[in-house]
């Protein structure tokens, strides 16, 4: 049965190799910084035939806004969506006075009121 000094030379010698061995990965690993990299990309470029869109560059350059309304725009946003929107931002608590903002007649005009009263 191994004694104590027996085990604490042991654990030492192992943890002394594994700081070795450590320490040599590392060495090699900072000595050559290019294995780490990965090689350049090589870009083949292409051509791109910008005469179709001349015209319309031309159109642009005399007159943007003309240009502009050529073309019709896609409605990105539907009307529910910007409402929904709309009321969700003016219940956020910075929009909303408080129970104590009062207007000079004495009612309460903030939106913590419910309408009609």
């Amino acid at each position: 049965m191994p004694t104590d000094r027996f085990i604490l030379v042991w654990s030492i010698a192992w943890l002394l190799l594994a700081i070795l061995a450590g320490s040599w990965a590392l060495l090699l690993f900072l000595k050559n910084p290019r294995a780490r990299r990965a090689p350049p990309t090589q870009y083949t470029g292409s051509a791109f035939d910008a005469s179709p869109l001349s015209p319309r560059i031309a159109r642009v350059r005399q007159d943007y806004l003309t240009a502009l309304h050529a073309r019709p725009h896609p409605m990105f946003h539907p009307k529910a969506l910007l409402d929904a929107a709309r009321e969700s931002i003016a219940r956020l608590p910075y929009f909303c006075r408080s129970q104590e903002d009062h207007d000079p007649s004495g009612e309460n005009t903030g939106p913590n009121v419910p309408h009609g009263t």
